[in-house]
C-alpha cells in the first residue's frame, strides 16, 4: 500500500493537472502554459509555488519562468541580493522566489509586466491593470517560444484568460494558490475574484505556520516534493512527459490503494477560455 497521506495527495492531483494539460498541449501542438494566480507577499502561495518550479524542472523540462516584474525590479532584486540571504524573513514571494531561482537555477526567468513602470496611466485603475495584463500577454508570447510557468497575481487571471488574446498562444492550466480574497469591492474585483476562486482554477493553498520564516518555508518545499517525487519512482511510475498517460491511468487506483477514496473528477477544456475543473475539497 503506497503511503500517500492528505498532503501527498495533493501533490498527485497537482501533479497530474499539470500533466494531463501537457498532454492537451502536445496534441494541439501547441505550449503549455502553468499560469500561477499568487497573493503577494504570502508565505502560503510561495510554499506551492517552489513545489510547482521544482516539477517543472524535475518533471517536465520546463525552462522558462514568467513572472509579473519589470526590469527595474529585477535590477534591484539583483542590488539587494546579500540582504535576503542574511535575513531570515520573507521578501515577497517574486523577490524570493528570484533568490531561489538564482541558487537552484529551476528556470530562465523573462519579466512580462513591462507596462507597469510607465508612467502613462494608474496601474491599479481598471485601465491600467487592463493595459498592463495585455502587455503582459504580448510579452509572453513573443519572449518565449517553448513551454513555461508565469505566475501573477490572482487578480490579473481572469484579465489574462478572458480579455487578452493569450489562451490563443498558449494551452493554459490555470493554479490559483492564494486564499486572500479583494478586500477592495469594485464590480472588476469581484469579478476577477469569482474567477480565480472558482472553478476556473485549480485551487492548490497551503497553510503556513505564521512564525515560519521564508527559508523554513523552501526547506519544507523541497523536502516535500522531493519526498513525493521519490514515492512516486519508488513505485516504478514512470512520470514525464512522455510517459503522463501512465500516471493519468494509476491515478484512481493510488488514491483508493491509500484508502482515501477514488472521488476524482476529470475534466478538459471545452475550449480555448473556458477554465472548467474540479478544485480541490
Amino acid at each position: 500500500m503506497l503511503g500517500f497521506d492528505r498532503d501527498k495527495e495533493q501533490l498527485l492531483r497537482l501533479y497530474n493537472e499539470i500533466a494531463k494539460h501537457k498532454a492537451i498541449a502536445q496534441s494541439k501542438e501547441k505550449r503549455l502554459l502553468v499560469l500561477v494566480g499568487e497573493s503577494h507577499h504570502s508565505l502560503n502561495s510561495y510554499y506551492v509555488e517552489l513545489i510547482i518550479m521544482i516539477f517543472a524542472k524535475e518533471l517536465f523540462s520546463i525552462k522558462d519562468l514568467l513572472l509579473e516584474l519589470d526590469k527595474t525590479k529585477i535590477e534591484s532584486f539583483k542590488r539587494s541580493k546579500h540582504v535576503y540571504e542574511n535575513s531570515n524573513m520573507g521578501h515577497g514571494n517574486m523577490q524570493s522566489l528570484f533568490y531561489m531561482n538564482d541558487k537552484e537555477k529551476f528556470a530562465h526567468i523573462i519579466p512580462i509586466d513591462l507596462s507597469s513602470s510607465e508612467n502613462k496611466f494608474q496601474n491599479i485603475t481598471l485601465q491600467g491593470v487592463r493595459k498592463r495584463n495585455e502587455m503582459m500577454s504580448k510579452t509572453a508570447n513573443t519572449m518565449t517560444k517553448r513551454d513555461a510557468v508565469g505566475i501573477v497575481g490572482f487578480n490579473h487571471l481572469y484579465g489574462l484568460l478572458c480579455e487578452t488574446k493569450l489562451p490563443e498562444c498558449f494551452h493554459v492550466v490555470t493554479i490559483n494558490t492564494s486564499n486572500h480574497k479583494n478586500t477592495e469591492r469594485t464590480p472588476y474585483g469581484i469579478k476577477c475574484e469569482k474567477f480565480a476562486f472558482g472553478n476556473n482554477a485549480f485551487q492548490f493553498f497551503k497553510q503556513i505556520p505564521e512564525d515560519y520564516s521564508a527559508k523554513e518555508v523552501e526547506e519544507m518545499a523541497f523536502a516535500d516534493a522531493r519526498d513525493f517525487i521519490s514515492t512516486l519512482k519508488d513505485h516504478s511510475l514512470e512520470i514525464g512527459s512522455d510517459k503522463v498517460e501512465l500516471l493519468l491511468f494509476s491515478l484512481p487506483i493510488l488514491l483508493d490503494s491509500c484508502k482515501i477514496g477514488n472521488n476524482i473528477e476529470s475534466s478538459s477544456h471545452n475550449n480555448e477560455t473556458t477554465f472548467s475543473r474540479t478544485p480541490l475539497p
